[in-house]
């Protein structure tokens, strides 16, 4: 596989498995089985559920590296 052919490939995956978190998550899947499902932490589940919009960031269990300012639904994120 090309090098070129990863960045497409890994953005794929990542809607997929986004996908995938959604659907568990709406079927009543717990955080920790969802951590567990796909081989993460809770604390990224749980900024990637509130980045989605499907967890309130007043919900999670720690802290967001990246918290939403005040009036936004998704965390800041920082410039690269």
């Amino acid at each position: 596989m090309l090098r070129r052919e990863l960045p497409l490939a890994r953005a794929r995956a990542a809607i997929e498995e986004e996908q995938r978190l959604v659907a568990a998550f709406d079927a009543g899947k717990t955080i920790d089985a969802l951590a567990q499902a796909h081989n993460r932490t809770r604390v990224a589940i749980e900024a990637r559920l509130v980045r989605l919009g499907k967890l309130d960031a007043s919900a999670v269990t720690t802290p967001l590296r990246y918290p939403a300012k005040p009036g936004e639904t998704q965390p800041a994120r920082q410039s690269t």
